[in-house]
């Protein structure tokens, strides 16, 4: 019998402790797994593979687990790795059902024609249509690997580890150009910021018009409370497109959940409406800084609501000269803001205070894991981003069989 040896290693002085792992492929051994394994490793599959199996004994190692393989891990419902991937089954749940509303549909439709379930299984499954997926769902789901589900949810999962490197050491490894901005960023959450701060993302809610009869009788109207935007939308097919709870990770989820016009994530999309989001202006803003109504015009500011009213603290005219059309506009600017800190010399005396840009006084400090998440379902970049990290940090597959070496040659885990 032939073994094909991979081992999971740290390369460097990283956190990341050695962990060796064996697939063997046994050519003339009547085994169900071994017959599988052989399968998953011919042809183009072999690169997939071994990502999946990087993704999985990295998870194993970032969360510390002494199971032998996740899938024993994700048995014990206490753990956190558990919790984590349940959490990231539930807003991938809701983004994807939000893009498709028949995505689960679809689902049930290509594994009944695949027969991966027994029949008490697609049974368990068949409300799945209904709404959310139970836990029960999420566990049977989970567990067949036919279904793909645990192949994203841990790269969920991988991205969020990411986002947690806190250390000096790991930072510099993994950015060139960290020394030059750890004075401005709270280290603790360092990738997080960096990546925000590159991507300005925002979370919009929206109502838009051009139509000429619109513009023509409404030119001159103003909105000033939630249910003029209600009324807005009650028109469109957008006032049914909200945002389940899972999709919302800020403080204001009360007033969220009853916004209609949901749009979701948009990168680059703070540039669109001209606010200034500079270093300087973002060190020195409050939390309300990053969420209200559009103001729509030259100020180019965000509206709040009055303190326990849904009536605007100011109106808002509804055409947007800029745009020549008729918009409301609720957003959440994805961004960090200033956090007083104390400044050290080498000895670790106390010489003064700054301020450096974090999360911790944000609208979004309570839901970082739930942001983060997000940030992954908006952009499948961030994954290869999140990978490229670790496998600086010494994360690599060492292949020695020579037919698998091959075939991964050129690949950035080995």
């Amino acid at each position: 019998m032939k073994r094909k040896l991979l081992i999971l290693s740290t390369l460097s002085t990283s956190v990341i402790a050695p962990i060796a792992f064996t697939i063997s492929c046994g050519k003339n051994q009547d085994s169900s797994d071994l017959i599988k394994q052989d399968e998953l490793f011919k042809g183009a599959n072999v690169k997939v593979v071994a990502e999946k199996i990087w993704t999985e004994k990295t998870l194993a190692s970032l969360y510390n687990i002494k199971a032998p393989t996740l899938n024993d891990e994700f048995l014990n419902k206490e753990s956190q790795y558990y919790k984590d991937a349940y959490q990231a089954f539930k807003t991938f749940s809701e983004f994807s059902v939000g893009l498709d509303e028949l995505f689960y549909m679809k689902q049930l439709s290509t594994w009944s024609s695949q027969g991966i379930f027994t029949a008490d299984e697609a049974n368990k499954l068949a409300s799945i249509t209904k709404g959310q997926p139970t836990e029960e769902q999420f566990n049977i789901i989970y567990k067949n690997k036919a279904t793909g589900f645990s192949i994203d949810l841990n790269k969920l999962l991988l991205v969020n580890k990411y986002f947690d490197i806190k250390d000096d050491k790991s930072l510099l490894k993994i950015h060139p150009d960290y020394a030059k901005n750890k004075p401005n960023y709270d280290t603790n959450q360092y990738n997080l910021i960096a990546y925000a701060m590159s991507k300005n993302f925002v979370q919009k809610w929206e109502y838009v018009s051009k139509e000429v009869t619109d513009l023509f009788s409404e030119k001159t109207k103003t909105i000033n409370k939630i249910s003029d935007f209600t009324k807005l939308l009650s028109k469109t097919y957008e006032q049914s497109v909200v945002a389940n709870e899972q999709l919302l990770f800020t403080e204001n989820k009360e007033t969220e959940l009853k916004l209609g016009g949901y749009v979701g994530l948009v990168a680059d999309g703070i540039n669109a409406y001209g606010l200034d989001v500079d270093m300087d202006k973002l060190k020195n803003a409050t939390k309300g800084f990053l969420y209200g109504f559009y103001s729509n015009n030259d100020d180019k500011s965000l509206v709040h609501l009055k303190t326990n009213s849904e009536d605007f603290e100011k109106s808002i005219p509804l055409y947007n000269v800029k745009n020549k059309d008729l918009s409301v506009t609720y957003l959440n600017l994805i961004l960090p803001i200033g956090k007083e800190v104390e400044e050290k010399d080498k000895d670790g005396k106390v010489t003064g205070k700054s301020k450096v840009l974090s999360f911790d006084n944000t609208i979004y400090k309570d839901h970082l894991t739930k942001l983060s998440f997000s940030f992954v379902l908006a952009d499948k970049n961030v994954f290869d981003v999140a990978k490229s990290a670790f496998i600086k940090l010494g994360y690599k597959l060492q292949v020695d069989d020579p037919i698998l070496k091959e075939t991964l040659k050129g690949s950035d885990l080995i």
